[in-house]
């Protein structure tokens, strides 16, 4: 884009390759200043806002800490419930399958296969006894 300039008064506007346009009156480049009471004013609040933020930041982080740890409770609880439940169905396998307390508390402990493959084994060693029967 080339560069092009209106003149008006004592006033420039030149336009960037960008697309900005810019101000040349040298009347307007001064700096503008704001009253030092009004700049103490703001500063203050901001640094309450800031304080107030990193609080608040930091009462977030302990509150998603105390999440974490409660859904790594969850998490535990929940394991441990997926274990008794399957070992109850690993009994229930046993009791239906006529082999008394005494015979599966001595199997169940024994049993070296993975937690998932437990119930499976279960109905292989039933049906084994059933068929030496």
């Amino acid at each position: 884009m080339t560069a092009k300039t209106n003149r008006k008064e004592g006033q420039s506007l030149v336009r960037e390759s960008d697309g900005i346009l810019v101000n040349e009156n040298p009347v307007q480049s001064k700096v503008l200043m704001i009253p030092k009471f009004r700049f103490d004013e703001v500063n203050e609040k901001y640094k309450k806002y800031k304080k107030d933020v990193v609080l608040l930041m930091d009462k977030l982080d302990e509150k998603d800490k105390e999440n974490s740890k409660l859904l790594n409770d969850i998490k535990s609880i929940k394991k441990a419930y997926d274990n008794a439940l399957l070992n109850l169905k690993v009994k229930e396998t046993f009791v239906e399958g006529g082999i008394f307390k005494e015979q599966y508390e001595t199997i169940i402990p024994k049993m070296t296969c993975r937690e998932d493959e437990k119930l499976d084994l279960a109905k292989a060693i039933v049906e084994l006894i059933k068929q030496t029967k």
